[in-house]
């Protein structure tokens, strides 16, 4: 059977974030040469709709794949992939790359330590991942920091269903207790960890371990994510000043909020606001 690609989506256009460069189905794939490692030079994920085979790389991971079976593919390693000897699969392919999704790698959110995870049902993430890369009836297509914030929302999706997949069902009532009390507005510097640990019945240290194991990232750090993203659809949203937004978000002050922006989202708050579409 001939191999048949069908393209999605391709843009030579990116932003400062990064850029997601092409999405396509690949049908009657024979995948890589198994006696050869392939460095990509950028991140993808390849949804593998039917047919069975293996997924090798670098680091040693050496997996089965099935159906539903997601491989997350990073710029630096090593990794060859493909159906079982004399067949083929399908498969559907997002290549992505830019510095913000290096900050997902830094933070383990997209971990090359467990690149294959298993998604299902197969026909809602089929739609999920094609409707994250789809380009709007228009002939500009969409914007690159939309395309951007799109990709990094389906790796949210993907992150958190890989999580909650291993969760047991005290487990999952118990850290979505806790995100709700990390959620809750109190000024973005000044927290009672002591208050909110007690609240859920432990010592801050034990409350810290179990979060972070839980979430894949300590609590401090997931509520400052969580400020910021209410920050950034501030700046989407509404023409509020940066001074503005600050107080909102619970900064002392605005060279603060900037400052912590910067770190966590990877520009400036007046960088961030250039970049979005008018």
């Amino acid at each position: 059977m001939t191999e048949d690609i069908r393209i999605v989506t391709q843009s030579l256009a990116g932003c400062a974030l990064g850029q997601v460069r092409r999405a396509a189905y690949i049908t009657n794939s024979r995948g890589l040469r198994p006696d050869s490692m392939r460095v990509l030079g950028s991140y993808a994920l390849v949804y593998v709709l039917n047919g069975e085979g293996s997924y090798r790389d670098a680091n040693g991971v050496d997996r089965a794949i099935a159906p539903g079976d997601l491989m997350r593919l990073f710029p630096d390693v090593g990794h060859t992939y493909g159906p079982t000897k004399d067949s083929t699969w399908s498969e559907f392919y997002i290549l992505f790359e830019g510095p913000v999704f290096d900050l997902w790698r830094q933070t383990e959110l997209l971990s090359d330590a467990e690149p294959v995870v298993h998604l299902e049902p197969i026909a809602y993430w089929q739609r999920r991942l094609e409707a994250a890369v789809e380009a709007p009836r228009t002939p500009e297509g969409p914007h690159p920091v939309v395309a951007v914030a799109r990709m990094q929302q389906l790796l949210a999706d993907i992150y958190v269903h890989a999580t909650e997949s291993r969760l047991g069902g005290d487990e999952r009532e118990w850290l979505t207790r806790a995100c709700d009390l990390l959620d809750r507005p109190t000024p973005a510097e000044d927290v009672d960890w002591e208050r909110i640990s007690s609240q859920l019945h432990m010592s801050y240290e034990n409350f810290r371990k179990r979060f972070a194991r839980l979430a894949g990232m300590p609590p401090s750090q997931y509520r400052m994510r969580r400020i910021m993203e209410r920050a950034s659809e501030l700046m989407h949203r509404s023409h509020m000043t940066l001074r503005a937004v600050a107080d909102e978000c619970g900064f002392c002050n605005e060279f603060h909020f900037s400052r912590r922006f910067k770190q966590i989202v990877g520009l400036s708050p007046k960088e961030f606001r250039k970049q979005l579409p008018r």
